[in-house]
């Protein structure tokens, strides 16, 4: 109530004479807030407004008796003790609502009701530090909001007369409206030079027209909710574009339910809907064997407080190859047993469990930690072995980053300095001076640069969308064949540097590439230059293709296997650099582990032949199969020169087939009669499209960043609109004529 009279106290609401009922609906949405932080459903927006208006009659007839010391009735006390009461906007079947609720586990679902009905009667509970401060943001933040909304408005009314002046003032001149006066002042008018009288009366062409029927609730049709959820227009903006589409189609508005708050409402609905839906048919057609991915990013609310989010996906065969999104919870901190917990509550309530044959993650200690990581305690929560897969990206990575460090430094800060003094320098460079070229004397890698140029070359000639997820694929793919001195199948071009941020993906491979090629220009030392030269002899001939090989699983053991071994090798032209990489991917040999080396059994690649796949079977046959496999972290083997995949099988190499809960009959028989068998077949389907990387949780992580804050505040409201965005862009993956009008 004390709200209600600032409001109506306030000099600018008094000034532009403010209907009660527009205050009262500012108090609603200021009090909405709070309900919607508690999860209890609220009456309509409307229906408050009338419950506030209530109120505010009461207190209007109180006040004209206020001089009167005696209280009739005692209508003055009670007032007042209504006051110190629940203002109560719950909908009828607020609590009918909570226990329906499928993102809640029973626990949270007894204590929202248990809060909402102490609210209602003592009101001993009360919420918790943190949605004090909420709270008091949010006051002052809708304050602010109110303000400048209210300025807005008037500033646009002022600005529509003023067109109207001038299209009144335009008419006068050429004679069409001579009733109307000119204002004296002309000077004080802007007009818009862009805007343009017919002074000729000239016929305009006729349009050419189509009919369509559109229903009188046009706002509750999905298709139009889903594609601005996607869009992220708001309320006002969606209403605005139909009413338009509405009004060009020759319509009136009077013949459609259509406002604010019938687009809202109508939203609301249909994102509930959409999402369940979604959780009903993922829930009839799941993975077969899924691998878990997630990943957190810390991220900044609407009223800018940050918050650590994590984004849990399960991908598999058959239908959800790239993965999908369970939910985006989010956590009181990063801590490993926080991450795991709220995992492994999506998959209860996703009831997935069963379903989970794989963990995939960055090797951060958080999650690979062997006491303390969410892998650890996922794996423990469920009760049975799973794989290890930490992301290839990730590892590949950190392997670059030593090496970086070793020749240049650490990189203090998120970016890199020298990257960006590039990147500043980029629009001043002579792209005349003829480039650096990476000498390749040393015979062994004469010809480990022919056979990169060789599988780099028939890369960029494929004709398959797949083979460079984004331009930055190709373009490092093209620098490399580039620096090493041969030319790509589009031509030598170079295209503008980029971000220079850490955690940008190739960010190293890219930025080193072209600044040891533009060396001259650049003006570098000569140490300076030496250590480029050193940097990408290791970025172009060796990591650059074990990055575009990491995501196939069932090459990863014998690529991880090669590279170390080509380090070795290397040691001979630079020893620093291939120490520094063998130490590294030593710690993590997490697919060269007893558990994950099985996988090459199922490779294509021509380094696993058919006599090494005989002797890795012969292997696992020898192998006794251990009554319980260990859980927990894989143990990381050590790799000499001569070390094959057959010296990496022991006994949790029968964890896959147990796992898959698929037979080993076909180990006995000859490689070429494998394929024959179904045990066989079923491993490989899982092997050969199992998940080693964690892109699915990067996009998971870019998808919830991009609508952190925007459209709604709710996190029911939130999760449904993730869940309806994410399906949007499945079925709608471009915006071309053809694919809409096939999805939409």
């Amino acid at each position: 109530m004390k709200y209600v009279l600032y409001l109506r106290s306030d000099p600018d609401n008094i000034k532009n004479k403010v209907k009660n009922e527009e205050i009262a609906y500012d108090v609603v949405d200021s009090v909405i807030v709070f309900w919607n932080m508690a999860r209890i459903k609220t009456k309509y927006r409307q229906n408050c407004m009338f419950d506030v208006m209530k109120m505010w009659n009461e207190w209007q007839k109180l006040m004209k008796n206020k001089g009167r010391p005696s209280d009739p009735g005692n209508r003055r006390a009670n007032f007042v003790a209504r006051l110190d009461t629940l203002f109560d906007i719950g909908a009828p079947d607020a609590i009918a609502e909570i226990m329906k609720s499928r993102l809640l586990s029973p626990k949270k679902k007894q204590d929202d009701i248990d809060f909402y009905l102490d609210q209602q009667q003592e009101r001993r509970a009360s919420m918790d530090g943190h949605d004090k401060v909420f709270q008091t943001k949010a006051e002052i933040l809708l304050a602010r909001q109110v303000q400048e909304s209210r300025i807005k408005e008037r500033e646009q009314k002022r600005l529509e007369m003023s067109r109207i002046e001038m299209v009144k003032g335009a008419a006068s001149l050429s004679g069409l409206d001579t009733d109307v006066q000119l204002p004296e002042d002309d000077d004080s008018m802007e007009i818009d030079p862009d805007f343009e009288v017919n002074l000729l009366d000239e016929k305009q062409p006729e349009r050419e027209l189509v009919c369509l029927n559109l229903p009188k609730k046009v706002m509750q049709c999905d298709e139009i909710t889903s594609a601005v959820d996607r869009l992220k227009l708001s309320d006002n903006q969606t209403t605005m574009i139909v009413s338009a589409v509405i009004k060009a189609a020759g319509g009136s508005l009077d013949d459609f339910d259509i406002s604010r708050s019938t687009t809202r409402r109508s939203r609301m609905c249909n994102r509930q809907k959409l999402a369940e839906d979604v959780i009903n048919t993922f829930r009839q057609n799941p993975p077969l064997f899924g691998a878990l991915h997630w990943d957190g990013k810390l991220l900044k609310d609407m009223l800018g407080d940050s918050y650590e989010r994590l984004a849990v996906l399960l991908s598999g065969e058959p239908e959800y190859k790239e993965g999908k999104l369970l939910g985006v919870p989010t956590l009181v901190n990063s801590k490993g047993k926080t991450q795991a917990d709220a995992t492994y509550d999506l998959l209860e309530v996703w009831e997935m469990s069963d379903r989970v044959a794989a963990l995939v993650f960055d090797t951060t200690a958080s999650n690979s930690g062997i006491h303390k990581g969410a892998a650890k305690l996922i794996e423990e929560r469920m009760g049975k072995k799973l794989l290890y897969l930490a992301c290839r990206h990730h590892i590949l990575e950190l392997v670059v980053g030593v090496v970086w460090k070793l020749l240049f430094g650490a990189i203090l800060g998120p970016e890199n300095k020298l990257f960006a003094q590039f990147k500043a320098a980029w629009s001043d460079v002579d792209k005349e001076v003829p480039i650096q070229i990476l000498p390749v004397k040393n015979p062994w890698l004469l010809q480990v640069r022919n056979e990169v140029v060789k599988d780099f070359t028939a890369l960029l000639t494929c004709q398959d969308s797949a083979t460079f997820p984004r331009d930055d694929y190709r373009e490092c793919v093209e620098n490399t064949l580039i620096i090493l001195g041969e030319t790509p199948p589009r031509g030598i071009h170079f295209l503008k540097p980029g971000a220079i941020h850490q955690a940008r993906w190739m960010a190293n491979n890219i930025y080193a590439g072209k600044m040891y090629m533009f060396s001259k220009a650049m003006l570098y030392d000569d140490c300076m230059v030496a250590n480029l030269m050193r940097m990408n002899k290791f970025l172009a001939l060796f990591f650059t293709p074990a990055w575009m090989k990491a995501s196939n699983g069932a090459d990863a053991p014998i690529n991880d296997l090669q590279l170390i071994h080509d380090m070795m090798e290397f040691r001979r032209v630079d020893e620093e650099v291939a120490d520094i990489v063998i130490q590294k991917l030593g710690n993590h040999g997490w697919y060269l582990s007893e558990e994950v080396v099985p996988f090459a059994m199922f490779s294509k690649s021509q380094k696993m032949t058919d006599s090494l796949k005989q002797q890795m079977a012969a292997r696992l046959l020898a192998t006794p199969v251990p009554e319980n496999l260990r859980l927990g972290k894989p143990l990381f083997r050590k790799v000499a020169c001569d070390t094959t995949l057959a010296d990496l099988i022991g006994p949790e190499s029968h964890s896959l087939f147990r796992i898959l809960n698929v037979t080993t009959d076909w180990l006995a028989k000859p490689v070429k009669q494998w394929s024959s068998d179904p045990a066989f077949c079923a491993a490989e389907q899982f092997v050969r499209t199992v998940k080693v990387v964690n892109d699915a949780a990067e996009r998971g992580v870019k998808l919830i960043s991009d609508f952190a804050t925007l459209i709604t505040t709710d996190p029911q409201q939130r999760s449904w609109l993730l869940q309806g965005v994410e399906h949007h862009r499945k079925q709608c993956p471009s915006f071309d004529k053809k694919t809409l009008d096939m999805t939409l």
